[in-house]
């Protein structure tokens, strides 16, 4: 049984786990426990007596979420899917390198970032002025050696 300290579960067997409340003493099983705040890595777990946070849970991994497939209930299956086919989409549009940009004439511009949810997702637009240089999915990556683009920014270069 966890008692006595916030400890992080397993997003696939929390609610089977036995959770002890430091606060007021609560004894029972993780299914019990209503879900507190959630963020975007985990979610926090809370007594029911008292509502003080019992666990914090991370969210699985896309690989996790596949080898645990029959345990995901239809909604998450189908977010997989979809985070799945967007992460396809954004690495075969994702710019790369800023060579794949189209040249510029103009030896002092200014190049835009912009969201475009004018389709059936939103993309980020590099403009120069109404001109649109490159479409790709809005898609924040942040992960060690990739090319990660900002989602608004503005580039001047002028020569001199």
């Amino acid at each position: 049984m966890a008692s006595g300290v916030y400890v992080a579960a397993d997003y696939f067997g929390w609610k089977s786990l036995k959770f002890a409340c430091r606060n007021c003493g609560w004894r029972g099983n993780g299914a019990d426990c209503p879900l507190g705040e959630v963020f975007a890595q985990l979610f926090e777990v809370d007594c029911p007596a008292c509502g003080e946070h019992v666990a914090a849970v991370p969210f699985p991994t896309l690989k996790e979420s596949r080898r645990n497939w029959k345990k995901l209930d239809a909604a998450e299956r189908l977010s997989i899917q979809i985070i799945e086919q967007r992460q396809k989409e954004f690495e075969a549009r994702f710019l790369k390198s800023p060579s794949r940009l189209p040249e510029i004439a103009e030896s002092s511009f200014l190049l835009y970032s912009e969201a475009d949810d004018s389709g059936t997702a939103e993309d980020t637009l590099i403009r120069l002025g109404e001109k649109v240089m490159w479409r790709e999915p809005a898609v924040y990556r942040a992960s060690p050696g990739s090319a990660t683009w900002p989602k608004f920014f503005s580039v001047g270069m002028a020569s001199g």
